[in-house]
């Protein structure tokens, strides 16, 4: 069950009187729309960091963010493979163009790593990713 926005407001659902500590910071999120910095882990380590609106959480930290700005590293590729055209490509007015993908933004910062980063309107993120959840001050 995910606490929403409005629960946290009116005091109205779940036992909110007394909220475990470890919860306070991000009911605090909620009650006041403050930007999230959000640092997610990978299966050999850290994978990237997440500024969003945190909009509804649950006990297993599963997240709803918005207004997502995603931020990764990755190595430089020596060899990029293209690979070949699978099946017919899709017809305009379908999904790709109801839900465009979002553009990634590449930048070198040295030594053949480059800062990747892409604008998501709304992201689901489960709570085993997650490494860190912090305030950002705007």
């Amino acid at each position: 069950m995910f606490v929403m926005y409005d629960v946290v407001l009116t005091g109205k659902g779940p036992n909110l009187a007394d909220p475990p500590q470890c919860k306070c910071v991000t009911r605090k999120t909620l009650a006041r729309l403050l930007r999230t910095k959000v640092i997610t882990r990978g299966a050999a380590g850290l994978r990237g960091e997440l500024h969003a609106n945190l909009i509804a959480f649950d006990k297993q930290w599963n997240l709803a963010l918005t207004d997502v700005l995603e931020i990764w590293h990755k190595r430089a590729v020596t060899k990029r493979k293209i690979p070949p055209a699978i099946g017919a490509p899709v017809d305009k007015g379908t999904a790709a163009a109801m839900y465009p993908v979002p553009k990634v933004t590449e930048k070198p910062i040295g030594k053949g790593v480059w800062e990747c980063r892409r604008h998501v309107p709304q992201l689901m993120v489960r709570g085993e990713h997650i490494v860190l959840i912090n305030l950002v001050q705007r």
